[in-house]
């Protein structure tokens, strides 16, 4: 087949196309229920070893078609608050606790998260929505200790 084109904007045209039509993005690939749990399992045993890094690398990619999960919303709103993400870890953590307005983990990373990027009067909120809900005394320590760390 031969490519006729009118400048040299068309051959980069030719080539960004031919480019697009053979990637293959991990964006464009649906995820099955088993590489989905397996994705979910992973993320959550490098959240627990702290590695928020790799756990924030492998579930971002998956946002468009995992929003909404709560596991998924969960574990990336965790991991982007830890790698400097917070204002994209809101997004997750608000669908989380919109499916589950109990989910005291979730509203803890979202507190966290608000408390990132300045917002202390919505961290507030969270924080002490949580002392309200009766936490161990080691979740009561932290959200105080954040909570005086608004104060001041």
């Amino acid at each position: 087949m031969e490519m006729k084109g009118n400048g040299p904007l068309s051959g980069a045209m030719v080539l960004l196309v031919g480019a697009l039509a053979y990637s293959s993005p991990s964006w464009s690939q649906e995820l099955s229920k088993e590489a989905t749990a397996d994705l979910l399992a992973q993320a959550k045993q490098m959240v627990i070893k702290g590695d928020m890094q790799d756990a924030y690398d492998a579930l971002s990619p998956h946002e468009l078609e995992l929003a909404g999960d709560v596991d998924y919303d969960y574990l990336l709103g965790t991991a982007a608050v830890d790698t400097g993400h917070a204002d994209l870890a809101i997004f997750a953590l608000e669908r989380a606790i919109e499916q589950q307005p109990s989910f005291a983990g979730a509203r803890v990373e979202l507190a966290r998260a608000y408390f990132e990027i300045g917002d202390n009067e919505k961290a507030r909120y969270h924080f002490e929505y949580l002392l309200g809900q009766n936490p161990p005394p080691a979740v009561q320590n932290v959200i105080t200790s954040y909570l005086r760390s608004i104060d001041r």
